[in-house]
């Protein structure tokens, strides 16, 4: 076996050792006590859908578990893989089987050491077909896992077993789907292994976090952190202005140059494209030429200077970021000069009751739709119904009965181009389309196994072209850019292009 080496494994210099934290809140009493002038306030714009990390699908939800709990690797601040549990791992030769080195030491927030059965016993719930969950399928790959606690000056070991080589193994474990499980129910009470734990959960209101005594690595001058549920943007600006808010995770167009000018705004790249997409066993979406009828009616240039907040039109589903080819040309129908005869007899039959749209609401995203609603009645005489709802809810709904057309942003999981079009094959939960295609399932199969390299790119490029050309499953809106409004007394704020913000590295300039 070959020994790998990545950011912050054995090798590539310590990471930390187990000690106790230093300035941190020992007892909760202690920490109950703290000034609220001391708490870093940050908002979250909604709950997330399940805190659970094995069911775990959204950013909401990555963004805490990336708090509380600590994987075997992880992507860092810059977006560079880093280890965390894991400090080594060895590959066999045929790529079937990974051998993780456990960091000595590591407790969990209750005192207790972690072990290998910990780990192996997140993996194995996650990949249970009974428990549902939905980015499961990303570890289909895994045989099986075993685990080999530490013995004398030996290490704890994690044993991956594969059914078939996966070269981006490692990306994977950053997953909250691998992260380790002791039978708790993950409520505010359980136990954690990140550099925070939960004290406290207000339902639709908040999150009390504190720094986790027991962490391994040490972290002097940590604050707690109190996450504040705001779903309407111009109320968290508002709690911005007041000082209320040290971080507006959601800027709202409207404030985006006021802040700026004031030099609040920080900027940051996400892999992460918004989109619209078809529920394709309802008419007239079941039709292939409908819907790029409606695609090519979406002006996405006129969608982004509206924003007016640094996003780029996207003609491509996948991220620039995560492939070596350009966006393939997509023109909109008000540039195309042939086939007018056949839209038009298309539309015909198109015209008739308004197109049920579904989306999850905030000001953003009213805006946008908004937008995308006067642009198709402009270009094609279509009227869009548009049904907002919260989060939680547009989720569940999506889960049961989507709507003819809704709107989703996905965020890579992890930093590899095969998370946008694996959501999109046939038996992958996330694909709510009801859309199925042998050939595009066949290709995202053949992408998995190949390594970074021009043979892979050319089968990426294929699939995106079978998804917005020739099936028009989705509609690329833009890639996202992160925007936040970070307070003068907030700093060394950095996030990762996974949209993952870690508190731990955050400090207050506090008042002498």
């Amino acid at each position: 076996m070959g020994v790998m080496k990545i950011r912050g494994l054995s090798g590539w210099g310590s990471l930390g050792i187990l000690c106790s934290v230093v300035g941190f809140c020992g007892a909760l009493s202690a920490c109950q006590k703290t000034s609220s002038s001391n708490v870093i306030r940050i908002q979250l714009s909604a709950e997330p859908v399940s805190l659970d990390p094995a069911l775990a699908e959204d950013a909401l939800a990555f963004r805490i578990l990336n708090n509380i709990m600590e994987g075997l690797f992880r992507n860092d601040s810059e977006g560079r893989l880093e280890g965390r549990l894991a400090t080594s791992f060895e590959v066999s030769p045929n790529g079937l089987e990974y051998k993780i080195s456990l960091r000595d030491g590591v407790r969990w927030s209750d005192g207790l050491p972690l072990q290998a059965k910990d780990v192996v016993a997140g993996i194995q719930r996650s990949i249970d077909p009974k428990l549902s969950s939905k980015l499961s399928l990303f570890l289909s790959k895994i045989a099986s896992v075993k685990g080999v606690e530490k013995s004398g000056d030996s290490p704890a070991l994690v044993t991956i077993h594969l059914k078939e080589p996966v070269p981006y193994l490692p990306k994977l474990l950053t997953l909250p789907q691998t992260f380790p499980y002791r039978g708790h129910d993950w409520t505010g009470g359980s136990p954690v292994l990140g550099a925070y734990r939960m004290r406290a959960h207000q339902l639709e209101q908040g999150y009390d976090l504190e720094p986790n005594q027991y962490y391994w690595e040490t972290m002097e001058g940590t604050r707690p952190v109190r996450l504040e549920i705001v779903r309407d943007e111009s109320t968290a600006s508002s709690l911005f202005d007041r000082g209320k808010l040290d971080l507006l995770t959601k800027v709202p167009a409207y404030d985006f140059k006021r802040y700026s000018e004031k030099g609040l705004i920080r900027v940051a790249p996400m892999l992460a494209t918004n989109y619209l997409a078809f529920n394709t066993r309802k008419p007239p979406f079941n039709n292939r030429e409908y819907r790029k009828i409606f695609s090519r009616s979406i002006q996405r240039g006129e969608i982004t200077r509206m924003l007016d907040t640094r996003e780029v039109p996207s003609f491509g589903w996948i991220p620039p970021e995560l492939k070596n080819y350009k966006d393939p040309i997509f023109v909109e129908w008000g540039r195309e000069a042939s086939d007018l005869s056949v839209k038009d007899a298309l539309l015909a039959k198109l015209k008739g009751a308004p197109v049920i749209t579904g989306f999850d609401s905030s000001g953003r995203n009213t805006s946008i739709m908004e937008v995308i609603q006067n642009q198709v009645k402009r270009s094609i005489g279509v009227e869009l119904k548009l049904e907002p709802m919260d989060w939680k809810s547009y989720i569940q709904q999506l889960s049961v009965d989507p709507p003819q057309v809704y709107r989703l942003g996905w965020v890579a999981p992890f930093g590899d181009g095969l998370t946008h079009l694996e959501i999109l094959t046939s038996k992958n939960p996330n694909n709510y389309t009801g859309w199925k295609n042998a050939r595009y399932d066949s290709l995202v199969d053949q992408i998995a196994h190949l390594p970074v390299g021009v043979q892979r790119e050319g089968k990426m490029r294929e699939a995106e072209k079978i998804l917005i050309q020739e099936e028009a499953v989705v509609v690329p809106i833009y890639y996202f850019v992160q925007s936040y409004a970070v307070a003068p007394r907030l700093k060394n704020f950095r996030v990762n292009p996974n949209s993952i913000l870690y508190f731990s590295e955050l400090r207050l300039k506090l008042p002498k």
